[in-house]
């Protein structure tokens, strides 16, 4: 998979922060991910994993993020704080703006999940679809 990153500079002051404002600690996978590529956009990017098929447009950074990924422009939305409530942090998004999440509480840390736009908060909420971030972009990658 190509993951064109974004600038890292002081990002580890910016994962610090993010931490601390929404009380968890990410993954140390994921960590090690927003360290090196402060996520990233990631065109003619597809994965496959438990029965669930999408394109991977982007994964969110910080500070010197695009504007499109970065989580300043998508804290004040009304999906990423539903799933911050749910233990749930989103991460990236696809073609259609559905929403690859990561599992930040006890039970799902370091699980990454799917959700369509157009199905929060009805029912089932998420698809599991794989135990951790590299999973998902191996996957990718491999597709």
């Amino acid at each position: 998979m190509l993951i064109s990153k974004f600038d890292t500079k002081n990002i580890e002051d910016n994962i610090m922060k993010f931490e601390e404002k929404y009380n968890f600690e990410f993954p140390k996978q994921y960590r090690d991910f927003l360290k090196k590529y402060n996520g990233g956009m990631t065109p003619d990017t597809n994965f496959k994993m438990n029965r669930i098929s999408s394109d991977i447009r982007g994964f969110y950074g910080f500070e010197n993020a695009d504007e499109d990924y970065n989580y300043k422009g998508i804290e004040g939305l009304i999906s990423f704080c539903e799933f911050s409530n749910d233990n749930m942090l989103l991460i990236g998004t696809n073609d259609f703006g559905d929403y690859i999440l990561l599992g930040i509480g006890s039970e799902n840390n370091g699980k990454i999940f799917f959700c369509y736009h157009d199905r929060k908060k009805s029912g089932s909420i998420t698809f599991p679809v794989g135990s951790g971030i590299p999973n998902i972009i191996l996957t990718a990658y491999i597709e």
